[in-house]
């Protein structure tokens, strides 16, 4: 994964995920944070904040062009 993650690419890998689940966010402050979001890996149950517990983020970057092919 390249080390530069901008909102947008979690926003349209997201978006563009078979494996996206909403996300649970019962604290205020991170429903707060995420909001205006929508459909993006921040608000994905998969997402650690760094990676996808699903592996699909590489996935779907890689097939969107996001991401080079190593």
């Amino acid at each position: 994964m390249r080390e530069e993650i901008t909102p947008h690419d979690l926003k349209t890998i997201g978006e563009n995920c078979s494996s996206y689940k909403s996300g649970d966010f019962s604290s205020s402050l991170s429903r707060g944070i995420y909001d205006d979001e929508g459909v993006s890996c921040r608000t994905c149950k998969s997402w650690t904040g760094k990676k996808c517990t699903m592996d699909a983020y590489d996935k779907v970057a890689l097939n969107l062009g996001i991401i080079p092919e190593e």
